[in-house]
C-alpha cells in the first residue's frame, strides 16, 4: 500500500488495498469491467452483477 500511495497520491483518487483478491486462500471474485461504486468514507466497494 505504501508503494501504491507513493505512486498514485498525486492523482487525488481513492486507493484500495487489503482486499481478499488474487493469490490468497479464499479470494473474492470481482469481474473486470463491472460497474462498481467505491465509498471511500465507509470503505465499502459495491460491484454490480454483469448478468441480469
Amino acid at each position: 500500500m505504501d508503494t501504491l500511495q507513493d505512486l498514485l497520491d498525486d492523482l487525488s483518487v481513492p486507493i484500495v488495498g487489503g482486499l481478499p483478491l488474487g493469490h490468497v486462500d479464499d479470494p473474492v471474485p470481482v469481474p473486470l469491467g463491472a460497474p462498481a461504486v467505491l465509498d471511500a468514507d465507509t470503505g465499502q466497494l459495491s460491484v454490480e452483477a454483469l448478468v441480469r
